[in-house]
């Protein structure tokens, strides 16, 4: 998880820093078209391609759909922002899930859990700069990033019980590069074989950091691998002040602190009632 957590980092900061020459829907289009490619390769090695079955193909086109939401705020926050900032305010997804679970899922949140949502949510409005001086709109891009990513887990959760999660992943995958093609109207500029490269290379930490993810939960229970999913935070904190010198203030560490104590806790509530 680990691993996983400094590959997909690597991948976004590719994406920022190809950020100023690309377009965002140029990226990911690039970046998505080679994880297919490559992923087509893989499953035609290992002769796996007939396990990919859609039984709904509307929750899927669905699904795809808040994937390239999530992704085109995503990235086009790492054009304003510091990486750690939008890995970091991304995160906020857990906090969205918990606060729709109890509606469109049934389920019951207490009180402690409502507190964590909400003291989570504070850490966020700390990563914002609530002197006002600094506030940037853009903080805003990643925060609806974890919207439309905790709206897609939810309906994952519910696409589990007739689709694989191959067939999740490749779909949504194609949605958003077909989205993102369409951006090509307004022109895309010409794009160099050493760049083509490097977002074939961002391309396949993604897929990389994704299959790493899902063999941690394989092999490993929940409970010990799951507080690892936060590590991209520390990579991008890592690699904001290694690449572009973007130090953190207090009010990013004492927010960061905030969202993702809040994060764990819910996890742990969350197993206390499983």
């Amino acid at each position: 998880m680990l691993l996983a957590g400094l590959l997909i980092t690597l991948s976004d900061a590719i994406t920022k820093w190809l950020g100023g020459v690309y377009p965002v829907g140029q990226m990911l289009c690039a970046r998505g078209a080679f994880f297919l490619l490559i992923l087509s390769v893989v499953l035609l090695a290992f002769r796996k391609s007939r396990s990919v079955t859609v039984v709904s193909w509307p929750a899927h086109l669905l699904r795809g759909g808040l994937s390239t939401g999530s992704a085109f705020l995503f990235v086009t926050s790492l054009q304003y922002l510091p990486l750690a900032d939008s890995i970091t305010i991304a995160f906020a997804a857990p906090l969205f899930i918990t606060a729709l679970a109890a509606r469109f899922l049934g389920e019951q949140v207490g009180r402690r859990r409502w507190t964590a949502v909400l003291i989570g949510f504070g850490g966020v409005a700390l990563i914002m700069k609530p002197d006002g001086d600094t506030l940037h709109w853009a903080v805003l891009l990643p925060l609806g990033a974890a919207f439309f990513e905790s709206v897609r887990d939810i309906l994952t959760r519910r696409m589990t019980v007739t689709e694989s999660s191959l067939s999740m992943v490749i779909v949504s995958t194609a949605v958003v590069v077909l989205c993102a093609a369409v951006t090509s109207i307004g022109g895309w500029p010409a794009m160099s074989w050493t760049h083509a490269a490097v977002l074939a290379a961002a391309g396949l930490l993604f897929g990389s950091a994704h299959w790493l993810m899902a063999e941690s939960l394989r092999l490993a229970q929940v409970v010990v691998v799951a507080p690892f999913r936060y590590s991209p935070v520390i990579w991008g904190l890592l690699l904001g002040v290694l690449i572009w010198s973007e130090f953190p203030d207090g009010f990013m560490l004492a927010g960061t602190t905030l969202v993702v104590g809040s994060g764990l806790y819910i996890f742990y509530r969350e197993r206390q009632r499983t």
